[in-house]
């Protein structure tokens, strides 16, 4: 099993336009390019989100919930801008690794919203499945926070607005980023199904896939034998995450910080074989590829 966080995106290579940022920076893009939305926030809630991304969704959330509809539909079309270039390291990790993704051995989980592991799937001519419903299948992809091409399945709705407490539960349709930037154009009222990046990742669109993803997650580590990890944060409030982790007998090969990796071993994993192998994605891929092979 692979792991990727925002550090993978971060540091995968060749990205157009850019990189995806990583949290730190994520809100400074999102107010520049979507002025109307993210950037006419209070002061004191664009303050929260500068100092913390995750605590300002919270701010925001207490000030105002009605709003998670419009940012998260431009944060969509934001993560949707992205495409993979030619010389990057999803694609190298792949190549490698062609044989046994196309068999289902090796599973990828990404906690992105982007799209940049998928296409480099595509690209390798793998028949890719990123809302899949069990393991073991070709070019599998789970993603337990959502993603931005995904949207809530035979729902529409126009011209309401709706608070936290409420969840709109469908089936999930993959779309083109096409359709994702001309949705945030659009009167339509909901957002892609993606978790609030917020300590408790609450999912208000689409909700039962999102869960049921979680527990492909849970099955997929346990079923590990070894776990590669790139680029993903280690916070433990993401207890659905790293729980499984901590007690996984899989050997884990972490690319990343390596202070909060050894934190978190120290801490919360008292099993399993363990190797830090580098702090970018560029100086960890082949070593990393070593180990999955």
């Amino acid at each position: 099993m692979v792991l990727v966080g925002a550090g993978a995106s971060f540091g995968v290579g060749e990205v157009h336009p850019d990189n995806p940022p990583l949290g730190d920076d994520l809100f400074k893009n999102l107010e520049s390019q979507y002025p109307n939305s993210w950037g006419s926030l209070p002061n004191y809630i664009r303050s929260e989100f500068l100092n913390n991304f995750e605590r300002g969704m919270v701010v925001l959330s207490e000030f105002d919930s009605t709003l998670h509809a419009t940012l998260y539909q431009a944060m969509g079309a934001y993560f949707a801008q992205f495409s993979i270039g030619k010389n990057n390291h999803y694609s190298t990790l792949i190549d490698h690794l062609h044989n046994s993704i196309t068999t289902g051995e090796t599973v990828f989980v990404s906690l992105n919203y982007d799209y940049l592991l998928e296409e480099a799937i595509e690209r390798a001519k793998i028949d890719l499945n990123s809302a899949p419903e069990t393991l073991g299948g070709s070019g599998t992809v789970i993603k337990p926070h959502g993603s931005c091409n995904f949207f809530p399945d035979s729902i529409q709705a126009s011209g309401v607005s709706f608070t936290e407490g409420v969840s709109f539960d469908a089936g999930v349709k993959q779309v083109s980023k096409h359709d994702i930037i001309e949705y945030h154009d659009s009167d339509e009222a909901l957002y892609p199904v993606m978790a609030l990046y917020r300590p408790d990742k609450h999912t208000q669109i689409s909700p039962s896939v999102v869960y049921r993803f979680r527990e492909l997650y849970r099955e997929a580590v346990s079923e590990a034998n070894t776990v590669g990890i790139i680029g993903a944060g280690i916070h433990t409030h993401d207890d659905h995450i790293w729980n499984p982790l901590a007690t996984s007998e899989a050997e884990i090969h972490y690319i990343g910080d390596r202070s909060g990796f050894d934190d978190w071993r120290a801490k919360y994993r008292d099993t399993g074989r363990y190797q830090y192998i580098a702090s970018k994605f560029s100086d960890g891929v082949d070593e990393l590829i070593s180990e999955l092979r």
